[in-house]
């Protein structure tokens, strides 16, 4: 056979193996999710409350909260507290 039919043999069968190839790499997307909908969103979380919890937080006292203030801000300042009744 002559060279040069070899080489367009060859490149017409590379080209339709690459063809081949591709078609299926960028085949049609499939869905593995979907959007729920409101009324399914409540129903999951009120069959299940944990799916959507709450952190809790830990309320301090007035006189707590009044004596990490002082601390924090004595700190800032770098002045020693001590703990005094008044």
């Amino acid at each position: 056979m002559n060279q040069n039919m070899l080489l367009v043999i060859v490149a017409i069968v590379g080209l339709a193996a690459g063809a081949g190839g591709t078609y299926p790499a960028t085949s049609g997307p499939d869905v593995y999710s979907q959007a729920l909908t409101k009324a399914e969103l409540i129903a999951a979380i009120s069959a299940d409350p944990s799916l959507c919890a709450v952190p809790m937080v830990e309320m301090l006292s007035e006189e707590q909260a009044l004596a990490a203030f002082r601390k924090a801000h004595a700190a800032s300042y770098g002045i020693e507290t001590t703990c005094r009744d008044p």
